[in-house]
């Protein structure tokens, strides 16, 4: 989360919160026409919360070599990877100075010190987790306030339920569906399977950072975002499948020798450029061996998992188990719940 938002109301002088509307409205026109008429009564106001964007940034460096982490890999020696990635991460982290202040609660408690800066009566929110902190440490600030997810605030931020089974009933049975029916202009496959079956490549799509690539769906401006995301993941499986020791340079020659879209307009186009050149990026990486470094906004990220609390399920074993279990039910990153989980686990 780049940003956080809110507005005052003319009328009743109150703080209005909106958490990552204007990110959201970068894609949205819908949005962004609601967010005008939103401007009418309110005055829009926001902030990078601390850690990321124009606040003091949070970097955490690694002296572990990068890897190829496939969250679709439940194999023991795949398993054990995740968990020796993620503890690498933490590590970083925890090396860092700023890192024990970068979480949920103080970030909650910034917005009240805006609030109170600015003169504002209450503070109205939508959003989730960030909102639902706020209103339990100031109830008496708190004004209107929209949750358009139930979080349980109480739990770690790694022992909440993962959104993984919820994206894959999206891709499955909306995005899934509408990309194969658009297969003339997108060139991913002719029927949903073979779209599906894009995402399940695991071992090769985590070499380039594609291993979870869609978690991004949470709206319908969104799903442009996904198609380039499978785009290059298609392209990029499919040279390093022909040749596996194919080097940095000549792997991005042959990702962008071809438009991704000929008939699609020049601004995905490049933005599906963008996302290949990162991918890339993070393969000459693994095959280097060089060191993680983790910024803005992932770094921030890994720091509030670490510090929302100490897990509940405290083996890895109990966590083990349940990514094996996710993996099967929700392949496109469920998986993924034993690296988050293991940022907090105990050292070993």
């Amino acid at each position: 989360m780049d940003e956080s938002w809110w507005a005052r109301s003319e009328r009743a002088g109150d703080a209005f919160g909106l958490v990552d509307a204007m990110a959201a409205c970068e894609f949205g026109k819908s949005c962004r026409s609601k967010l005008l008429q939103l401007s009418d009564a309110y005055d829009l106001i926001g902030f990078d919360p601390r850690g990321v964007g124009s606040s003091a940034q949070l970097v955490c460096s690694s002296s572990a070599p990068a890897r190829a982490i496939s969250f679709t890999d439940r194999s023991p020696a795949g398993v054990r990877a995740q968990m020796i990635e993620s503890r690498d991460l933490a590590s970083a982290c925890g090396g860092t100075p700023m890192t024990p202040y970068i979480n949920t609660e103080y970030t909650a408690r910034d917005m009240e010190v805006i609030r109170a800066a600015l003169g504002y009566d209450k503070l109205n929110y939508y959003g989730t987790a960030l909102g639902a902190r706020y209103a339990s440490l100031f109830p008496g600030r708190t004004g209107r306030l929209v949750l358009d997810s139930v979080v349980d605030i109480t739990l770690p931020f790694a022992e909440v339920g993962p959104q993984a089974p919820a994206f894959q009933r999206t891709f499955d049975g909306i995005i899934a569906p509408y990309v194969a029916a658009q297969n003339e202009l997108f060139g991913l496959g002719s029927n949903a399977d073979d779209v599906k079956e894009i995402t399940r490549n695991g071992p090769l799509g985590s070499q380039v950072g594609l291993a979870e690539p869609f978690d991004s769906l949470y709206a319908q401006w969104q799903i442009d975002a996904v198609v380039e995301k499978l785009a290059v993941a298609k392209r990029i499986e499919r040279v390093l499948a022909e040749n596996p020791q194919i080097s940095p340079n000549d792997l991005h020659r042959e990702v962008v020798s071809l438009p991704f879209f000929p008939s699609w307009n020049r601004a995905v186009e490049n933005a599906t450029q963008k996302i290949a050149g990162e991918a890339v990026a993070r393969y000459a990486e693994v095959v280097s061996g060089s060191t993680r470094s983790l910024e803005d906004p992932e770094a921030a990220q890994v720091s509030v998992i670490c510090n929302d609390g100490a897990l509940i399920h405290s083996s890895e074993e109990y966590w083990a188990d349940h990514g094996n279990s996710l993996a099967m039910s929700a392949p496109l990153g469920g998986g993924g719940v034993i690296f988050r989980s293991a940022l907090s686990l105990p050292a070993v």
